[in-house]
């Protein structure tokens, strides 16, 4: 995968209006090509594209990165209500299906669907434990590229695999996820 962080002017396609601010961009890749682009607009988080001065740039990373952590935790204790909790209610996933043969995306955009989703992925695998390879942060995304290490439920026995994943926390102003975006 490739990674992109960006400011951008642009024009809103459902409103007309004029936008203006930050994107971040996961290119997956494969040896023959790029195979998708999976965007993320500083606007949907609900955070303002500038700094208004009365909240150090600082310390809303140290929270945002404490909030995708708490996502990450509630992962690893396999608690399907502890990360739709995370989110916002209407907050907007997609994502790489991995419970399922094809590997398609998975779209959620309620925390009650984040929550099915979380919960069939807990019934199909054990997280066993997840390993945070690279960390990039603003005040309103995280960008986390990490191993998932997971065992099938139907076999107890099963050795541990893992699954590289690309991700990215929209992070609301309100302190809970605004959404993400992966592969």
């Amino acid at each position: 995968y490739s990674f992109f962080e960006s400011f951008y002017y642009g024009t809103n396609l459902k409103t007309g209006q004029k936008v203006r601010g930050h994107h971040v961009v996961i290119i997956p890749t494969r040896p023959d090509g790029i195979t998708g682009e999976i965007l993320w607009p500083q606007y949907l988080c609900g955070v303002p594209t500038d700094d208004d001065g009365e909240d150090p740039v600082g310390t809303r990373i140290e929270g945002a990165f404490r909030l995708v952590e708490r996502m990450l935790g509630a992962m690893r204790a396999n608690d399907a209500d502890a990360v739709a909790a995370t989110f916002q209610s209407k907050a907007y996933v997609a994502l790489r299906d991995i419970t399922g043969p094809s590997g398609a995306a998975v779209a959620c955009d309620s925390r009650a669907q984040i929550q099915e989703y979380f919960d069939r992925l807990f019934r199909v695998f054990e997280v066993v434990d997840i390993k945070v390879l690279n960390r990039i942060s603003d005040t309103w995304y995280v960008f986390v590229d990490m191993l998932l290490e997971l065992r099938r439920r139907d076999d107890p026995h099963s050795p541990a695999f893992e699954v590289r994943t690309a991700q990215t926390f929209g992070i609301g102003v309100d302190g809970e996820l605004a959404g993400l975006v992966g592969y």
